[in-house]
């Protein structure tokens, strides 16, 4: 097994803010009870897709909307306890217009400068087209190097992205690492507390009440009350 003589340093990779606390709250809130250090990067602004920009006067609402959720994301943050590393602020579903290898480049800054042990990120099958680009970019940022340190990279589900890609074998998520949050869901419910303007009534995929299913489905699978469940891209045995 991977040696945990001293405590880890994990990165958390968010396409948008509130991927985060959706994917891995529970996971994030795990780690810092062990006092290891948590960093969180957010890549696209989330919300500039919801304007028309052909009307110039759009843009300060729009600002003002990325602000809002950058605030909530702060808010998030302190509920946590996690280091907000950066706001990249990349175009919201337009990042495929973006070279992966130039997003890759301001990717490895952040990686060689916070030197994680464990990179959690979006789910490159996913319905949205950022979380693809931004597994991509990640990974790439990752590619073996003695620039880095990484021993682990998980990539993480999101509700109304993974769950709607197409049921073609290579678009779906199959779990195979699972974290017991039971001691920690309340913490990962007040942080999605802080993004409540982007949670939706049931049936909605994002309403708290299937978010708290999802994680009673997936501490079911290994006989615990609440989990968050991963698929681990590459781990290093040591």
């Amino acid at each position: 097994m991977i040696s945990r003589q001293s405590k880890s340093r994990v990165l958390v990779f968010a396409a948008h803010p509130d991927d985060e606390v959706l994917g891995c709250g529970g996971t994030i809130a795990y780690h810092r009870a062990k006092e290891e250090e948590v960093g969180v990067c957010y890549i696209s602004e989330g919300v500039s897709s919801r304007f028309n920009f052909e009307d110039y006067k759009i843009r300060e609402k729009w600002e003002k909307e990325m602000f809002s959720r950058e605030e909530m994301a702060k808010n998030a943050a302190s509920i946590l306890n996690f280091q907000i590393i950066d706001f990249l602020r990349l175009p919201n579903l337009r990042m495929n217009d973006i070279n992966i290898l130039d997003i890759a480049k301001k990717l490895i800054k952040i990686i060689e400068k916070f030197k994680p042990d464990i990179v959690y990120v979006n789910f490159p099958g996913d319905m949205n087209s950022d979380h693809k680009v931004t597994f991509d970019s990640v990974f790439t940022a990752l590619r073996p190097s003695a620039h880095h340190n990484v021993k682990d990279i998980l990539c993480y589900e999101v509700l109304s992205s993974t769950e709607w890609a197409p049921s073609i074998s290579k678009h779906n998520f199959q779990p195979n690492t699972f974290i017991d949050i039971t001691n920690y869901f309340d913490t990962k419910i007040k942080s999605i507390n802080a993004y409540n303007f982007e949670m939706r009534s049931e049936p909605h995929p994002r309403s708290k009440s299937t978010i708290k299913s999802l994680c009673v489905f997936r501490g079911s699978q290994i006989g615990v009350k609440y989990a968050e469940s991963f698929m681990s891209i590459r781990r290093l045995l040591k």
